[in-house]
């Protein structure tokens, strides 16, 4: 039944249906954090996989290994970039931050048909040379290279302890190829029923317009009232906690009375 537009039982109505509103905006905001967390995270991954051109599992298991060494996965990604470029340009100019540390330590980053090695394999070799050096002359020669205080210490952890740590992350992968396929489905379901919720929700608010009026009105007039007797509302506030200070101190006298006496007594007793 339609109710006469302004009257309070009306409004009363709407604010009704305001709160029900409210709590179905959160709910779908709740799910749509939820979605919008998972899509964005297999998106990430999948994007990074890609771009190193590893398994969407290995790449967690090389993130895995990164958190062990105390860095964070984008730490280990980018050098995996800047190890690619260097291992280019020493195979394909003979030039770049490898070249010193290839000649000296006679160190190889081709495989047997003279291809570059893939960027986990290059950084794999690095850890394989320089764990035969003191530590001093290992961390010296990979910040010769390129190689930053946080990376460091994951290849100075040496391949077997690399590979185990892989191992252990890919068993623990979250995300497979099948999850940023689901992904790029409920991507592209969610964009069209965010836009139906919006149109929907807009036309909702809309019929409420008159409930935030009367709302806003109310709020309002208890605005005004306050400034209007502050003083009042002072000598309330300042009376009214007089009596309840007159009616709690006893109580939290008795209170510290009892404590105080049990104390005494545990300590005669002690």
């Amino acid at each position: 039944a339609s109710c006469l537009v302004g009257s309070e039982m009306c409004i009363r109505d709407r604010l009704g249906t305001l709160g029900k509103v409210a709590v179905a905006l959160g709910g779908f905001a709740a799910i749509k954090s939820t979605v919008s967390g998972y899509v964005q995270a297999v998106t990430e991954i999948e994007k990074t996989s890609d771009m190193l051109g590893m398994s969407m599992e290995e790449w967690q298991g090389w993130a895995y290994a990164a958190k062990q060494a105390g860095l964070e996965a984008e730490d280990v990604r980018d050098r995996f970039m800047d190890l690619g470029d260097w291992m280019t340009d020493l195979n394909v100019n003979d030039a770049g931050p490898l070249k010193d540390f290839a000649e000296k330590t006679k160190t190889s980053f081709k495989t047997a048909k003279g291809a570059t090695v893939s960027m986990e394999e290059g950084l794999m070799r690095l850890a394989d040379t320089v764990g035969k050096m003191d530590r001093q002359q290992a961390t010296s020669w990979l910040q010769q290279i390129g190689f930053d205080e946080k990376t460091t210490p994951l290849i100075l952890k040496g391949r077997k302890a690399i590979e185990e740590y892989i191992r252990v992350g890919k068993e623990q992968a979250l995300y497979t190829k099948r999850d940023a396929e689901n992904a790029r489905r409920m991507r592209e379901a969610w964009q069209s029923i965010t836009y139906v919720y919006n149109a929907v929700s807009g036309a909702i608010l809309r019929a409420l317009g008159p409930a935030f009026d009367w709302l806003a009105e109310k709020v309002g007039k208890v605005s005004t009232w306050v400034r209007e007797n502050e003083d009042s509302l002072l000598v309330f506030i300042t009376a009214l906690a007089a009596v309840i200070g007159r009616l709690l101190t006893p109580a939290l006298w008795g209170m510290a009375t009892v404590s105080y006496t049990h104390l005494r007594a545990h300590e005669t007793r002690g």
